[in-house]
This record gives structure tokens, sequence and C-alpha cells, in this order.
């Protein structure tokens, strides 16, 4: 039997038996449920250290996404993308970002919750940003997304496509205004 493929049991408990956590890095895919009580678990190992965390599609709640705000001082990357389960009240990304100052790249992917709150909340408490990927987020105004832009200075990527309230006529703006940030917009037809 291939020592690769995942034992069920293992995949429910919370990590692949491919996926154990190295220092600093942790990719969780395809499990059952990610929760506090799980997270706490590998506290007391890794957690405290993780420098990048990878939730992506994962079924995360906000319980688990708060839990990880606090386990996680040095995090600098967070991918939460496409999480089916993060269907957090308008502003809930507020909170973790101000407890994860060191956050370079955010992944907030097909989240329809994120809103000006999180925007500003980003804009104050990530001052070493590089990369934000908001796409698909119908709650932001360019307003907010144009405080990101201005506040977190090393900014290199930015992802709003179909982001309803960005136009094309003030993406083009932006890209003269940052031409070191890279802005990406793919718009509805």
């Amino acid at each position: 039997m291939d020592e690769r493929v995942p034992d069920e049991n293992r995949k429910a408990e919370g990590l692949e038996q491919e996926q154990q956590p190295s220092d600093d890095k942790m990719a969780i895919r395809d499990i059952v449920i990610l929760s506090a009580k799980k997270l706490e678990e590998y506290e007391q190992k890794v957690v405290s250290r993780l420098i990048s965390l990878d939730l992506w599609r994962c079924r995360l709640t906000e319980e688990g996404l708060n839990e990880i705000a606090d386990s996680c001082p040095e995090l600098q990357e967070l991918d939460v993308g496409w999480c089916p389960n993060l269907r957090l009240k308008t502003g809930s990304f507020t909170d973790p970002v101000k407890k994860c100052p060191n956050i370079k790249k955010l992944y907030l992917t097909a989240n329809r919750t994120i809103c000006n709150e999180d925007l500003i909340a980003i804009s104050k408490h990530c001052p070493n940003l590089e990369q934000l990927d908001i796409l698909g987020t119908s709650n932001v105004h360019r307003e907010n997304v144009y405080s990101v832009l201005t506040s977190c200075r090393k900014l290199i990527f930015l992802d709003v496509s179909f982001c309803g309230n960005v136009d094309e006529d003030t993406i083009n703006i932006w890209r003269s205004e940052f031409p070191q940030c890279s802005i990406k917009k793919s718009f509805q037809d």
C-alpha cells in the first residue's frame, strides 16, 4: 500500500499523513473540519511558530479563524480562500489582522463577507503586506481598497477581480499611481 495515500481516519481527525506540519509551514487540504480544538493540539509544538498557513478550501469556522489569530502571532502568510464554511459576519477579519501584524500575504479569495471594515483594519495593521487577494468580494468600496494601496507601501500584488464596486477606470488610475503593485482585475460581463 502506498504510504502517501491518506488514511481516512487521519483525514477526519485533521491532517493527512503526507501533510504533517514542518517547523514553520503548514498546508492543510481536504480536511473534513478544522476546529479550534484541532489547532490547540498542535499549538504546543508548532502553531505558535508558524509563518505560513494554507487553509484553502478547508471547512474553517469563525472559531478556528480566531484561534489561528490568537495562536499564530508570527504568521506571515494566510490563505483562507474558498473556505465554504467561513460565513462570517462582516468585519470578522478585523480582529485577526490586528493580532497578526507580520502578515505579508493574505488570500481572502471568494470570501463574500470581506467588507470595508476589514480593509480599513488591513490598512492600519498590516504595514508589511505584500500580497492581497480579495477576488469576488462585493462588499468593498474603491475608497477602502485605495486605503490599502496607500497604507501598505510594500504591496506588490493586489487582486480585485470580480469586485463589483471597483471599475476599470479606477484600476487604470491605480496602476499609474502605484506602478510597483501589480493590480489584477477581471471584469464580469
